[in-house]
C-alpha cells in the first residue's frame, strides 16, 4: 500500500462512518488522505469524548498530547491501546500499525481503523469491561516484552564483555524500569480516580433510590389517608341512611299504632251506640 495515492471511496466511507460520530476535527478529503499524528490524536480525543468510549483507557499523561509527542514510543503505547480496544469491541482485526500512523504512511489502512472506530463508538457495550481487558493485556505485552529485551540484551553483553555495553544497558533498564514505575502511577491513579467516580455514582444512585422510596411511601401514606376518609365518609353516611330508616320505621309503626287506637275507639263507640239502642 504504501505512500500511493489513497481511493475517494475510501475517504468517503470515512467521512460518512466518522461523520455520524463527532464533527471535530473536520475530516476534508486533505485531511484523510494523509491524517498526521496530531489529527489521529484529537479524533481518538474527541471520540472518547462524545461517546465515552475508550474513556480510562488513557493515562492523564497521556491526554494532553504535549506530554507524548516527543516520545516516539510513548505514542506508539497511546495508539496501540486504540487500535487494541477497538478490534476487541468489534472482533475485527485491525490491519494498521501504530509505528505506520506515526511515519504517515498506509493512509487506507489508517482510514478502514477510522471506519472501524466508529462502528465501535456506536456499540453498546461495557466500555469499563473492555478497557480492563485491552489495559490487562497491554501490561502482559508490556512485561513480555521487556523480559525478551533483557534476555537478548543480557545475551549481547555476555558475548562482548564489554563492561561499557553493560553500563548501557544497566542505564537502559533503570531507564526502562523508571518509566514503568510512572505508567504503574499512573494506571494506579486512574484506577483511584475511577473507583473514587464509580464510588460517587453509586453514592448518588442510593440517594435517588432513598428519594424514590421515601416519594413511594409518602405516595402510599397519601393513598392510605384518602382511602380511610373515603371509608370514614361511607360509613358515616351508611350511619346516617341506618339512623333515617330506623327513624322511618319506628314513625310509621307510630302512625300504625295511632291508626289502631282510633279504630278500637271508634268500634268501642259503635258497640256503645248499639247497647243504647238495645
Amino acid at each position: 500500500m504504501g505512500d500511493k495515492a489513497i481511493d475517494a471511496k475510501v475517504i468517503k466511507k470515512t467521512q460518512e462512518t466518522l461523520g455520524k460520530v463527532i464533527t471535530k476535527p473536520p475530516m476534508s478529503e486533505k485531511i484523510l488522505s494523509r491524517p498526521t499524528v496530531q489529527y489521529m490524536y484529537d479524533v481518538l480525543i474527541s471520540v472518547m469524548r462524545t461517546t465515552g468510549k475508550m474513556k480510562g483507557l488513557f493515562t492523564d499523561t497521556e491526554l494532553n498530547f504535549e506530554n507524548i509527542k516527543g516520545s516516539k514510543e510513548d505514542k506508539v503505547a497511546f495508539f496501540q491501546k486504540a487500535v487494541d480496544y477497538v478490534s476487541l469491541v468489534t472482533g475485527k482485526p485491525v490491519a494498521v500499525k501504530p509505528s505506520k500512523i506515526l511515519a504517515g504512511h498506509e493512509p487506507e489502512r489508517t482510514n478502514e481503523f477510522l471506519q472501524v472506530l466508529a462502528e465501535a463508538a456506536r456499540k453498546n457495550i461495557d466500555n469499563d469491561d473492555y478497557v480492563r481487558r485491552v489495559l490487562k493485556s497491554d501490561n502482559s505485552r508490556e512485561t513480555t516484552s521487556k523480559k525478551e529485551s533483557s534476555r537478548s540484551k543480557e545475551k549481547d553483553s555476555s558475548k562482548s564483555g564489554d563492561k561499557g555495553n553493560g553500563d548501557a544497558q544497566e542505564k537502559e533498564h533503570g531507564s526502562d524500569r523508571h518509566r514503568s514505575k510512572d505508567r504503574s502511577k499512573d494506571h494506579s491513579k486512574d484506577r483511584g480516580d475511577r473507583d473514587k467516580r464509580d464510588s460517587e455514582v453509586i453514592s448518588v444512585e442510593k440517594e435517588d433510590r432513598k428519594e424514590r422510596s421515601e416519594k413511594h411511601k409518602n405516595r402510599d401514606k397519601d393513598r392510605s389517608d384518602k382511602h380511610r376518609d373515603k371509608d370514614r365518609d361511607r360509613d358515616r353516611d351508611r350511619e346516617h341512611r341506618d339512623r333515617d330508616r330506623h327513624d322511618k320505621k319506628r314513625q310509621r309503626r307510630e302512625v300504625e299504632g295511632q291508626g289502631r287506637k282510633v279504630k278500637g275507639q271508634r268500634r268501642k263507640v259503635k258497640g256503645q251506640r248499639r247497647k243504647v239502642k238495645g
